[in-house]
């Protein structure tokens, strides 16, 4: 079976806040994979979901922007609505995303993130990853600090958009999410883009399908983050 994306939503503030919910239309389905991309203006680093659960996959804040990811598989009365709160006031925006047909226990097969520090542009190329087997789902973020000026919406490589959140007005952040369903084990990016030149960035993951079990997610030295055997994840 392969893991395909079975719903998403996204939500954002063009205010300051130190929490911002987001609601799925129907409750997760016990058993399936749950993704929830938060990125905040400021490098904030200490981020988390108020709800019960959910595991880390990044938590970097990087130059002016911070970017986190997290996961955990729905249980029985999985709630609806996923809270990420944030540790100092930020604007915010936060992709969450059901995944069904994944693996049950270790669905997180690889993540990358990519940050163009003072460098502004007007499109991002993820980095690219090599999904660990056949039939896995990727999804793929890309974030900017100010206004997009409305995003293309030409993600390459076949995927698909799967949301967007775009600041009202300039200094309001905003963000764009893509999806790829039941890829090869194959290297894959991709690229989006938008009007306004911007400092910007994007995390990639993917999630293995139900036949094959994940690597935990690795740190910078190729530790793993989470499990018995976790390692230093930087100096």
């Amino acid at each position: 079976m392969a893991a395909t994306l079975l719903q998403s939503k996204i939500a954002g503030s063009d205010v300051n806040v130190t929490s911002l919910a987001v609601v799925f239309d129907s409750p997760p389905t016990n058993g399936n994979t749950m993704i929830a991309f938060l990125y905040t203006r400021a490098a904030t680093t200490v981020r988390a979901i108020s709800e019960s659960g959910w595991a880390a996959i990044l938590d970097e804040g990087i130059f002016q922007s911070g970017f986190a990811l997290w996961w955990k598989v729905a249980g029985a009365s999985e709630s609806s609505t996923v809270t990420g709160t944030l540790d100092s006031e930020n604007e915010c925006n936060m992709l969450i995303a059901e995944i069904q047909g994944a693996h049950a226990s270790a669905p997180i097969d690889q993540s990358a993130l990519t940050d163009s520090g003072t460098d502004s542009a007007t499109s991002e190329t993820t980095q690219s990853i090599t999904p660990g087997q056949n039939g896995s789902c990727v999804l793929a973020f890309v974030a900017v600090n100010e206004n997009s000026g409305t995003f293309g919406n030409g993600w390459t490589n076949s995927f698909t958009v799967m949301e967007k959140y775009e600041g009202a007005a300039s200094g309001d952040v905003s963000q764009s999410g893509a999806f790829l369903n039941q890829v090869t084990a194959a290297a894959i990016s991709t690229n989006e883009s938008w009007a306004n030149s911007l400092r910007h960035g994007s995390v990639i993951v993917n999630i293995l399908p139900a036949a094959v079990g994940g690597a935990n997610p690795k740190g910078p030295f190729g530790m793993p983050l989470h499990g018995p055997f976790a390692g230093p994840v930087g100096p």
